[in-house]
């Protein structure tokens, strides 16, 4: 762990190498020597990172603040472990009684521990009518299609003209140039807006460039000595052929191997040079003028949106504090005056991942600490981070930041942790054979064991394959995971990571053929996952009788375009529609949930299709196999890991400019058109060197996101090379795959059994669920089907209400009023006040009724478990234990909320039956609660 006494102290911490401890530890000591609470800011990049953080505090204050004799043996070790890290100087009663009032003063305040977007978020709470913003704002996405509407609304014609003849210049379509213009404005506002604004016509530079050239062409034609070969390199006749049958002797001049026997003079060429750098120079500077000039549009556009809809995002938010700290008539000095709040220490997590405008943001902050003496307690500066782990670079991400804060000041020190604590040894050993060989200055890790298993599948050769080649990928994957399962590993355990959005969906829905709990998270909108685009093209046929519509549905039903399938009427509402739909199809999925639960909201068709496709991120399961993206990996752990190969080639970034930074973190934009940067690589050493350092950036954020795969894993890593036609595995930038072969041992350490760590009611079976012809998962849970009425809604609503509310109370011990703020923000559309005041109010009498019933010591609630390839839920589950804490007794109760079924009675038997396998030789007993009636009923 590093030294508690640097003050300036920049932490390398690569992956599982404790650095929320190391961040926590570091405030904890900051509070000891005496800083105050409210003078620490600590940013992270997300919510769950700063909450985490908040927790691991809250924990070490405690614990040293605590009597040695009250702790528990865990508890114990790990003040000593706290006390080992902080050194020698914290020891002592002393010690405990400081942390014991510095803990109170901790939990009494507001500590600044938040992600950067929320602490960037109150600055503009407080600047808002400086940068045109209205005060209640609301956190949000806006429309980027109305944005586009007032955006070429507010062209004018003359500017309307030069927009189109930049996507014809660059063959780019209207919407993606308008989309280079938003990541321009917002991501690079500090480079956009200082470009130089200044272009010539380059009309007039363009013939200059072709006189000269068709004076080299008639010389070399007029050379008696000049043979085919020499005369065919000359042979253009535009501006176009020029550049491309003349890329290598506009270069090469009197060098070219045609040219060398012919009587040419060298100055031509050096003149044709010369003209082409004007050239591509006042192209770059065209380019970038109009869209400085669309930029200054785009923002007033924006800002025109932002005041009507009252929204603002996350990037917004930024970009509008850089607007703010920039603007020529507001002082920095007065803005971060008015900030009302003194910073003297700053903690920055995972700081690879800020952006260069996040930084400029916070500069003036850090220079005010670095500025003065002082010691540690009266100011501090401490970034954690890992360039190794720097893979956002799409969003604005600079791993460069790292170093470049190093150089700030001279009494700014580095250090880097060294052991890793998730994953096991074997697996260390592995990464750290792997990018010591592939990564500059890679620092090997020490391990904590000497266990874990390594395995590189055989290559997958797709090559010459003909069909969805995906399915022998998808085939090899899901025999990986049956030998994981045959280990004792539970398929919660298990994640697979891919390289796309598309890979992940297509097999999550491939696997959820053969496996119970498959949970695919990806960013991309509802509308493109398979049951959402079942009900979309459903309700478009039924609106419109699209034939397109009813193609679309028999595919992703799995029939044949030749085939009859029933389809539904748009009877009433979208919601009575859609409910039907999700009947007839038998959708049993949380993304078929999500469908119906708009449809319940929406006013209108044109409302519900524009939700759908605006929604994001559905966290479908809390248990189960997870398949997700590398990028959305970041930061989580799983304990056996698969990581699959790109299925389909590298998607190079096709934007027509790069940004490079200089060591002072000055950006300068590059325009890059790929027939002229051929040429202009040779001629111009300037462009041919960030050019060159672009290059460098990306290969090096590949190999990173490699790394970031790797070390998810805690336990076991199976890692599956892909060949492909076109394209190279991913694996061979890193040396794993060489010449379509394993270039290093294909098998590390010893795969042994595995005893699931969790609850034996999360185990999971492998058997193949069975699969009608609709091609959707099938029905989970056998139910009766009913008759649907619109005004149901509220009803079915009603029944989740009833039993989350009572598996918040029962099972987790949430307090009144907790609970009816998460009944008020989750329910609170379709009850009314007083069912949740009915149903809030009898979770009393129903935990009396169960308390004179049973002696329970233990109440668990909604534990879901797999039997036969059927996932089931018992909705509570009552133990009795004796003294030795050894269950004597099991009660599974069953709520129900409506009338009552017969098949109820049979349900709580097969689950009586299943608790049984559990707690063998303990009495279990099934009960059914009827809400309405308020009565306990046994099954016998």
């Amino acid at each position: 762990m590093q030294d508690q006494s640097k003050q300036l102290l920049v932490l390398e911490a690569s992956a599982g190498s404790g650095k929320t401890y190391a961040l926590a530890l570091r405030y904890v000591t900051l509070l000891l020597e005496g800083a105050k609470i409210g003078e620490i800011l600590a940013l992270t990049f997300t919510i769950k990172a700063a909450k985490e953080m908040k927790e691991r505090i809250e924990k070490f204050l405690f614990i040293l603040g605590r009597e040695e004799f009250k702790l528990t043996k865990q508890e114990r070790e790990e003040r000593q472990r706290l006390l080992e890290n902080l050194g020698p100087s914290y020891r002592g009663e002393d010690l405990s009684r400081i942390a014991s009032l510095v803990y109170e003063d901790f939990l009494t305040q507001s500590p600044k521990i938040t992600t950067i977007d929320s602490f960037l978020n109150t600055i503009i709470r407080r600047f808002c009518w400086y940068v045109g913003v209205p005060y209640h704002f609301e956190i949000g996405e806006l429309d980027e299609l109305e944005v586009f509407e007032v955006f070429l609304r507010k062209i004018h014609p003359r500017e309307k003209r030069y927009f189109i003849k930049l996507c014809l210049d660059h063959q780019i379509s209207a919407h993606k140039l308008f989309t280079l213009i938003l990541e321009l404005a917002e991501r690079h506002a500090d480079c956009i807006f200082s470009h130089p604004r200044s272009y010539s016509d380059p009309s007039a530079i363009k013939k200059r460039v072709m006189e000269q050239a068709y004076k080299i062409k008639e010389r070399v034609q007029q050379d008696l000595i000049a043979g085919d070969s020499a005369k065919r390199a000359v042979d253009f006749d535009s501006f176009y052929s020029l550049l491309q049958k003349g890329k290598t002797w506009i270069t090469k001049g009197k060098q070219y191997r045609d040219f060398k026997k012919l009587s040419l003079d060298e100055g031509m060429f050096d003149e044709l040079q010369k003209e082409l750098l004007e050239f591509f120079a006042n192209t770059e500077g065209e380019f970038f003028f109009f869209l400085r000039e669309f930029c200054d549009l785009y923002r007033k556009a924006k800002d025109e949106c932002i005041k009507t809809s009252n929204t603002l995002h996350f990037q917004d938010i930024t970009h509008k504090s850089y607007e703010l700290l920039w603007d020529e008539s507001l002082s920095r000095d007065f803005f971060y005056f008015r900030l009302d709040d003194q910073i003297s220490h700053i903690l920055l997590d995972e700081f690879q991942d800020t952006s260069i405008m996040q930084y400029k943001l916070l500069l003036p902050l850090i220079e005010e600490i670095l500025s003065g003496d002082g010691r540690i307690k009266e100011r501090s500066f401490f970034v954690v981070g890992d360039q190794k782990q720097s893979i956002y670079s799409f969003r604005g991400g600079y791993g460069g930041l790292m170093e470049y804060v190093k150089s700030l000041h001279p009494c700014i020190q580095s250090d880097h942790l060294s052991k890793n604590y998730r994953s096991d040894g074997v697996i260390v050993q592995f990464v750290n054979h792997v990018f010591s060989k592939s990564m500059k200055d890679y620092i090997p890790q020490e391990a904590k064991n000497d266990q874990g298993y390594v395995k590189i599948c055989e290559p997958i050769n797709l090559k010459d394959q003909e069909g969805k080649k995906q399915i022998l990928v998808f085939e090899e994957v899901r025999a990986v995971i049956h030998q994981l399962l045959e280990l004792g590993v539970g398929l919660h355990q298990i994640a697979i990571l891919a390289f796309k959005n598309q890979d992940v969906l297509e097999l999550g829905d491939y696997l959820k053929e053969f496996f119970d709990g498959i949970i695919t998270e990806e960013s991309v909108a509802l509308s493109e996952k398979k049951d959402a685009q079942i009900l979309l093209n459903a309700l478009d046929y039924a609106s419109h009788h699209n034939p397109l519509s009813l193609a679309n549905l028999k595919k992703l039903l799995g029939y044949l375009l030749e085939d009859e399938i029933e389809t539904l009427e748009l009877e009433s509402s979208i919601a009575d529609f859609i409910y039907r739909a999700i009947q007839l199809y038998k959708l049993n999925s949380l993304v078929a949930s999500k469908v119906f639960e708009i449809a319940c909201e929406a006013d209108c068709l044109e409302e519900f299709t524009k939700r759908v496709k605006a929604f994001r991120d559905l966290n479908e399961e809390q248990q189960g196999l997870k398949i997700l993206t590398i990028h959305k990996s970041k930061g989580l752990e799983y304990d056996h890991l698969i990581v699959i190969d790109r299925l389909s080639g590298d998607s190079p970034r096709r934007d027509p400019y790069f940004c490079s930074y200089d060591e002072n973190l000055q950006g300068e934009l590059y325009f890059k058109q790929s027939l002229e940067d051929k040429v202009r690589l040779e001629i111009d050493t300037l462009y041919a060197n960030v050019n060159d350092k672009e290059r460098e950036k990306e290969e090096r954020e590949k190999k990173n996101l490699l790394y970031v795969a790797f070390t998810r894993s805690c336990h076991s890593l199976w890692i599956m090379p892909v060949l492909k036609d076109r394209s190279k595995s991913a694996f061979e930038l890193i040396g794993l795959i060489q010449d379509d072969h394993i270039a290093f041992k294909n098998e590390w350490g010893k795969m042994s059994y595995f005893q699931s760590k969790d609850s034996h009611f999360e185990e999971m079976d492998a058997k193949k669920v069975e699969q009608i012809k609709f091609g959707a998962q099938e029905d989970f849970l056998q139910k009766p089907k009913h008759v649907y009425k619109p005004n149901q809604i509220r009803a079915i609503k009603e029944g989740e209400v009833l039993h989350k509310a009572l598996e918040l109370y029962l099972g987790y011990g949430v307090g009144d009023q907790e609970l009816k703020n998460y009944l008020d923000n989750h329910f609170g559309f379709f009850l009314e006040n007083l069912q949740k005041v009915n149903i809030l109010s009898s979770l009393k009498e129903i935990k009396l009724l169960l308390m004179n019933h049973f002696d329970s010591s233990e109440i668990k609630s909604e534990i879901a478990f797999i039997q036969n390839s059927k996932l089931h839920r018992i909705d509570c589950l009552i133990l009795v234990r004796d003294q030795q804490n050894c269950v004597q007794s099991a009660i599974v109760i069953d709520y129900k909320s409506g009338g009552r079924q017969t098949y109820y009675q049979e349900q709580v038997r097969n689950y009586v039956d299943f608790v049984k396998t559990q707690y063998r030789g303990v009495d279990v007993r099934g009960y059914l609660f009827y809400y309405l009636d308020f009565e306990l009923v046994q099954v016998v």
